[in-house]
């Protein structure tokens, strides 16, 4: 699954005290909140949002948002775009896997770190993501 729920998803390290099964651990962390990811260029003009929810059934929604903005001689031109998608998830051998059919399953490569303030923010593909509020 090399698509952007792939990579939109790919939440939570497989750090070792993470690694407890579905009960705890990574799941736990992973089901706490929503996890939200923005990011903004500031060359273009655009910003971009996702959140991804963990549901405790093995379900999971990832919804993603876009602005841009751009002047020129003939004015301002504005452009909004927005999607998402349904997947599943499970926690096995302390690493988060991602199917689309349940049939297929795909582990992630992630890590956890902690901000000035000591929440978790995810890494994974170049995207950091944190609790949404």
């Amino acid at each position: 699954m090399k698509s952007a729920l792939a990579i939109a998803l790919a939440l939570v390290a497989a750090a070792p005290a993470l690694a407890q099964g579905t009960r705890g651990g990574l799941a736990q962390l992973l089901t706490s909140s929503a996890w939200c990811s923005f990011t903004y260029n500031q060359r273009t003009g655009t910003s971009r949002q996702e959140r991804v929810a963990f549901n405790r059934d093995g379900t999971l929604v990832q919804t993603s948002g876009a602005e841009s903005y751009s002047s020129g001689r003939t004015g301002t031109v504005a452009g909004q775009s927005s999607g998402g998608k349904r997947g599943f998830w499970k926690v096995q051998a302390g690493r988060l896997h991602l199917s689309e059919d349940r049939a297929k399953w795909e582990p992630q490569t992630l890590a956890v770190t902690k901000n000035s303030s000591g929440y978790p923010i995810i890494s994974s593909a170049g995207k950091e993501y944190m609790q949404c509020k």
